[in-house]
């Protein structure tokens, strides 16, 4: 008898901080969600973020869905670093109007897709091989336009990596 009591309190305390290491309650986090529009991105201080893209057999791939409405420009960037060096391709796909590109990397340099009508809009040349293991993150920017004030077209970005 004298070893149970001696016990309980010991499982009490243990069973406490087990329950401590879920936070406030043992239910597990709620799972964030895309909001059903996209964040407002018509400046370049209030560019959205994407992804840089997961290696799988030497090349890799990520993107977005979104919209450009008439009048409006809209600019996500990536961040990149030692870890992200190759060349990139920045590809805008899946037009129904006429849009343009413009990649700027972390030194200014402006890449412009030379495509025209619906037709997919590419910029290839942009690389990252230079960057050193203790390199700080560099931030790659891209501007979404239309051709005219009056071109509006959903659009899927993509940006693909080699070695």
């Amino acid at each position: 008898m004298m070893n149970k009591i001696t016990f309980l309190p010991v499982a009490c305390a243990v069973a406490a901080v087990l329950s401590g290491c879920m936070g406030d309650s043992a239910v597990p986090p709620e799972q964030i969600k895309a909001p059903a529009t996209e964040p407002a991105n018509h400046t370049l201080a209030s560019a959205n973020r994407f992804i840089t893209p997961l290696y799988e057999n030497g090349t890799a791939s990520s993107g977005v869905l979104g919209t450009l409405e008439a009048g409006e420009e809209d600019y996500y960037y990536v961040e990149v670093d030692y870890f992200d060096t190759g060349d990139h391709e920045f590809r805008l796909t899946g037009l129904t109007d006429d849009l343009d590109m413009t990649v700027t990397d972390w030194d200014g340099m402006e890449y412009t897709s030379a495509g025209s009508g619906t037709g997919d809009e590419v910029v290839t040349s942009v690389s990252t091989s230079g960057l050193g293991f203790f390199s700080d993150k560099k931030r790659i920017v891209v501007k979404i336009s239309g051709k005219s004030a009056t071109s509006t077209s959903r659009f899927r970005l993509e940006m693909r990596t080699t070695d």
